[in-house]
């Protein structure tokens, strides 16, 4: 592992740390990607920063949904909103809601595709809890 894989590599286990050290560390490590400019380097710091936007951004939409669900999350059965509607097995739906995966990683962001089923398969339960509350 050359010097400047290490270096993102701890990189990675610094980022989102507020505390001096940690920061200072951050520092130290851009220092040395700024005196040590190769291709090589700065190939391998845009695939970090690349993939750290990526996992933050599919980190920012899991918490956009859990927010979106949250007043409901526990009323509803989402292994039947999953099968029915979504045509997925309940995990998928649950690692969606969450952001992780039962091993740890991040799980992919729901397409839009795939926001509309959920949409539409809400607005159907909700139809029919109104159409049954109405007729008692």
């Amino acid at each position: 592992m050359t010097e400047a894989e290490k270096l993102i590599e701890e990189l990675g286990t610094l980022m989102g740390k507020t505390d001096a050290q940690s920061l200072q560390r951050i520092d130290e490590i851009s220092y040395w990607f700024r005196d040590n400019h190769s291709p090589e380097n700065v190939a391998l710091m845009e695939k970090f920063l690349s993939e750290g936007i990526i996992r933050y951004t599919s980190e920012l939409d899991s918490l956009y949904l859990q927010k979106k669900v949250n007043d409901i999350r526990l009323d509803v059965s989402w292994r039947e909103v999953a099968n029915k509607y979504m045509h997925k097995p309940a995990e998928w739906l649950h690692e969606r809601i969450d952001g992780f995966r039962r091993n740890g990683t991040i799980a992919e962001p729901m397409t839009k595709e795939e926001l509309e089923m959920l949409k539409n398969g809400l607005l159907d339960l909700s139809d029919r809890i109104r159409r049954v509350a109405e007729s008692l």
